[in-house]
């Protein structure tokens, strides 16, 4: 099964590449196969991860780690759990469509320094998640 996974992530990696960024429709879509993938190893709730997606952050450990989950899926965490800061941006320019890109990358430039603050890896993704949220609810998308 883990073969498998990996696989479809080096394929949908593969699949990113080949534009340059994601429509609307691909991205919402993208977004729900990285969810259906992470949501079953961290046992979080549809109501819960539908509440992520309205910016309601609950401090639940599952959850948590639930959005460390995601930033492993799109390559942008260190083997020791980090952020990467030049993969997260790269990855912006890849994954989020045109009308979504620059307030993305502004967005996680204004809360790029938010995981310092932090020891675990799963707090450090679900603050800066959280934070990016914060600096732009309307648009925020998370899967």
């Amino acid at each position: 099964m883990k073969t498998i996974k990996i696989l479809f992530l080096f394929s949908f990696s593969g699949y990113l590449k080949l534009y340059d960024c994601l429509s609307m429709k691909q991205f919402d879509a993208s977004l729900n196969t990285m969810r259906s993938l992470c949501q079953p190893k961290h046992k979080v709730s549809v109501e819960m991860l539908d509440n992520l997606r309205k910016g309601i952050f609950v401090e639940d450990r599952e959850l948590k780690c639930y959005t460390r989950c995601i930033a492993q899926m799109t390559g942008t965490l260190s083997k020791k759990g980090d952020i990467i800061n030049q993969r997260m941006l790269a990855q912006i320019d890849i994954i989020v469509p045109d009308e979504l890109r620059p307030l993305a990358r502004e967005a996680f430039l204004h809360c790029q320094d938010v995981p310092k603050d932090y020891k675990e890896s799963c707090d450090k993704v679900f603050y800066l998640t959280k934070c990016v949220q914060a600096y732009s609810p309307e648009h925020f998308k998370f899967p």
